[in-house]
């Protein structure tokens, strides 16, 4: 006697209850549900759905259709099975990310806010701002060049204030009547 196949959408819930319930659970047997026809079907639907754009081979979805589709995926699912298939390498597509422009940006803010809040025992507050700002500016800066961390060791306060020019003065001033 043979089971009857789980829909995807049953199996993606069940997956998801899972995960949630237990989350040191560990999901070895997920591959035998991604070779499934049905399951490449949804993924070439939702991949069509959202204006996906052509992979780095260059084919788009109307001559996957064009060629046929069931083929294509059969090609896809016994790559699969027999372990023969290979992705092909990701597109890189740079995305235009000036570091310069976040700091033109960022510096008038910093500007006013710090001259608002100049006057008084604001040292603790301006701290935590200037701490704040540098880890967002270094997060940046790298995410900016695709690379992963905060960057602490390969942007000191050197390199953010000196060569970015980033905004730094938040000295507080006391004023004398």
């Amino acid at each position: 006697m043979r089971k009857s196949s789980i829909s995807l959408q049953d199996l993606r819930r069940k997956i998801y209850l899972k995960a949630k319930a237990e989350k040191a659970w560990r999901f070895w047997g997920l591959y035998v549900h991604i070779c499934k026809m049905e399951t490449l079907k949804e993924a070439y639907r939702m991949a069509k759905r959202n204006n996906g754009a052509p992979g780095v081979d260059g084919v788009t979805f109307e001559a996957i259709e064009e060629a046929g589709l069931e083929g294509f995926l059969e090609r896809i699912r016994n790559g699969l099975v027999s372990g023969s298939y290979r992705p092909m390498r990701n597109r890189r597509k740079e995305i235009p990310k000036g570091k310069d422009e976040v700091v033109t940006l960022v510096n008038p803010i910093l500007r006013g806010w710090v001259s608002y809040f100049r006057v008084g025992h604001s040292s603790r507050c301006f701290e935590y701002v200037k701490d704040w700002v540098e880890k967002k500016v270094r997060r940046h800066i790298m995410s900016a060049r695709g690379l992963h961390g905060f960057g602490w060791d390969r942007w000191s306060k050197v390199g953010l204030y000196g060569t970015l020019g980033l905004y730094d003065d938040y000295r507080v001033r006391y004023y004398r009547a």
